[in-house]
């Protein structure tokens, strides 16, 4: 949704909404310090 927003030049107030840094951030959770999300099983959702 992010990229669909900067894609449509979607702006807020001061400019953009979503930093393209922030779009590009790899995803991040509470986990061990060398732990990644990739690393956890994906969950099924029913």
């Amino acid at each position: 949704m992010a990229k669909f927003s900067k894609a449509s030049n979607c702006l807020g107030p001061s400019g953009e909404v979503i930093p393209f840094s922030i779009i590009e951030k790899e995803p991040t959770a509470e986990l061990r310090e060398d732990q990644k999300d990739q690393d956890s099983p994906l969950h099924m959702i029913n």
